[in-house]
């Protein structure tokens, strides 16, 4: 069994510096564009924000880390390193091609959450929205933690923390519908070629 934990944390820290490195080059780069699609139904507006929701939103970066820790051997940190690159890789070439419009407006009414929408709205320019790099490498991570694990109880935990991941990101009003789903078809492709 493979537990070289530096080197787990060399590959695990430079492929996400490198994924988050071309997501935010991408979101500088798109923030100046004037034109942008506006990929969601009126009808999705109405859904509400919910705050708390924030905390299963931010899960996120621990499910990518465990995705790392659980590797059993480098070619499994191989893997699950280039299938998230490719995941970025492919999504930054959209984002460029056909930046998008966030059709919530952004709130301030998010109660003792405020600080980490703060954070989050410092960093994120709605702009790269589909696909959603959230729901790509969530479900590249978590079904490559239900290989590493026979448990059935595991599994069912990890399958229900990626659906509140990907309900979350709507409640959060970070990004519509159609990222959700242009995010999963993105995380297969990104774990087929992978």
């Amino acid at each position: 069994m493979f537990s070289d934990v530096r080197e787990k944390l060399i590959w695990g820290v430079g492929c996400l510096t490198a994924c988050a490195g071309l997501y935010l080059v991408t979101n500088h780069l798109t923030d100046g564009f004037n034109d942008r699609a506006q990929m969601y139904f009126q009808w999705e507006l109405e859904i509400p924000l919910i705050p708390g929701f924030i905390l299963l939103y931010t899960s996120f970066y621990f499910l990518l880390l465990l995705g790392f820790w659980t590797c059993k051997t480098k070619v499994d940190l191989q893997n699950l390193s280039v299938q998230m690159v490719v995941c970025a890789i492919i999504a930054a070439f959209v984002f460029v091609a056909s930046p998008a419009e966030l059709g919530y407006t952004r709130s301030e009414e998010t109660g003792l959450f405020k600080p980490i929408y703060d954070l989050l709205f410092s960093l994120d320019k709605p702009t790269n929205l589909y696909p959603s790099l959230h729901i790509a490498f969530s479900y590249v991570a978590t079904w490559f933690v239900l290989g590493q694990t026979r448990r059935v109880i595991f599994k069912l935990f990890f399958l229900i923390w990626f659906v509140g991941i990907c309900c979350s990101v709507i409640l959060v009003h970070q990004h519509h519908l159609f990222d959700v789903v242009t995010g999963l078809v993105l995380g297969v492709v990104g774990k087929k070629v992978g």
